[in-house]
């Protein structure tokens, strides 16, 4: 969060260099000062980041670009611990891009990365194997 308090204005050049941006929801507030997820995932489309990727906690992920607008349920999961959920959410997503699926399918894997994370202590005591990333 501390760069997101910074603001759009101030990471511009940052934003207009990025494939995906994974921010929270309330990072997304912060950064753009939108209080609509939407809203404020256009702001940053517009300043040139093609996909954003917005982390929403136990409601899912919301994808946006200019061309799809996705919200993806999150894992039903016990939650034991919400360290390195982002960052396993983040791995989860860009092993998909990498894998050339299809949108929907990178945020299923994301949200399976975070879930799997998120039901172990710590960052990466539940970070999922490749096996576990099949949907």
């Amino acid at each position: 969060m501390p760069y997101a308090q910074r603001g759009i204005d101030d990471l511009r050049e940052i934003i207009r260099r990025c494939k995906v941006l994974f921010p929270s929801d309330p990072e997304v507030e912060l950064l753009t000062g939108e209080d609509d997820v939407k809203s404020g995932c256009q702001a940053i489309l517009d300043e040139g980041a093609s996909i954003v990727a917005v982390t929403r906690g136990p409601e899912g992920c919301y994808i946006l670009t200019r061309d799809v607008e996705l919200t993806i349920p999150a894992e039903n999961v016990d939650v034991v611990d919400t360290t390195g959920a982002g960052d396993a959410f983040a791995a989860g997503f860009i092993y998909g891009l990498f894998k050339g699926y299809a949108l929907d399918v990178c945020g299923k894997m994301a949200n399976i990365a975070a879930s799997h994370c998120i039901s172990h202590p710590g960052a990466r005591e539940g970070l999922p194997a490749q096996g576990d990333l099949k949907l």
